[in-house]
């Protein structure tokens, strides 16, 4: 398939913010399916946190969306849309437990660095364009995918360390073993 060419770096940034958009969108599918097969308390939180998360991203995508008078449709992202495939095909070839969640963890945190940079991207090119109005709208979005990428970290040392015996894969949180 043949691209059409991108003739300004206003169509970059419309482009980007519709890939963003769409990605957003598959999320919100992909993560109430890991939320689901999630076994460890702390992974199925946090994956359901990002999902809280993500439906906020795109009401605020809707705002910036409005604020420039361009729809959000027509936006592709193959490089998530695969992440997901590889995800489900995880999903379904492995059974609960730690193997699991440790697939669901990994993906959680690729889709996440790519979400980390896809809007500084699209951060770098409003400010360049002047949109400053929904500069922070963005910046929004971003703080979310980092600290989210923060905790998933914390979530998955917590996982090596329980694998070692240092620590309590299914912790609740207060110290005490999840039943």
């Amino acid at each position: 398939m043949m691209m059409k060419k991108i003739a300004s770096i206003e169509a970059q940034f419309i482009r980007n913010l519709r890939s963003i958009y769409h990605a957003e969108g598959l999320l919100i599918l992909a993560l109430t399916r890991m939320v689901v097969a999630a076994e460890a308390p702390y992974l199925r939180a946090g994956l359901a946190r990002h999902l809280e998360q993500t439906h906020h991203h795109l009401r605020r995508l809707d705002l910036v969306f409005n604020e420039i008078h361009h729809l959000p449709a027509g936006g592709e992202c193959p490089d998530i849309a695969a992440t997901i495939t590889e995800t489900e095909r995880g999903l379904r070839s492995l059974t609960y437990g730690p193997t699991l969640d440790r697939l669901l963890i990994g993906a959680a945190r690729k889709i996440g660095c790519y979400e980390i940079a896809a809007y500084r991207v699209i951060i770098a090119r409003a400010t360049e364009l002047g949109y400053g109005a929904i500069v922070a709208l963005l910046e929004w979005n971003l703080q979310e995918e980092e600290l989210c990428e923060y905790h998933l970290r914390n979530v998955e040392a917590e996982m090596n360390n329980s694998r070692e015996g240092r620590g309590s894969y299914l912790s609740n949180g207060t110290g005490a073993v999840a039943s």
